[in-house]
């Protein structure tokens, strides 16, 4: 089902066959309609998601009621790990912009599974810890380069 889907996530890239075999017994696909949302902003976070086809905007509604768009998601792409990591509230919503179908994998399970299986656990954490490092990275060269563009225009 959902196999070759996970391989080509970047947290389950160095998982063997067996490995995806057991991580896949355990996510279900999940088929929605344009307009619904995945998840919204200030759910309690239980699952996260790998777009089969279709595709998602990533939306941050500010305390002002401003609507910020962080980014449309497509075919292949994980959403909801970040809260698997701090359990914290949704800080966006997930809306469905098209009919899509994705793979959910329950935090519940996948929790039991990382706890049964080390060498899973292992790699998923250590792949998890390297794409934060380079998203913090990169938002640090950002606000490195508006600060620079603020001082020259003050």
């Amino acid at each position: 089902m959902a196999k070759e889907l996970l391989r080509n996530v970047y947290c389950f890239k160095e998982l063997n066959a067996g490995e995806l075999g057991e991580l896949e017994k355990i996510a279900n696909a999940e088929c929605h309609n344009q307009g619904e949302d995945l998840f919204t902003q200030g759910d309690r976070p239980e699952a996260m998601y790998v777009i089969k086809h279709g595709s998602i905007r990533i939306k941050h509604t500010t305390p002002t009621g401003e609507t910020i768009v962080i980014s449309v998601l497509g075919g292949g792409a994980l959403l909801g790990e970040m809260a698997f990591v701090n359990r914290e509230q949704r800080t966006a919503t997930a809306e469905v912009l098209e009919a899509t179908e994705v793979v959910r994998i329950a935090y519940a399970p996948l929790e039991s599974l990382l706890k049964t299986k080390p060498t899973i656990a292992a790699s998923f954490y250590k792949a998890i810890a390297f794409f934060l490092t380079q998203r913090l990275g990169a938002t640090t060269r950002d606000l490195g380069f508006a600060r620079e563009k603020l001082a020259s225009h003050g």
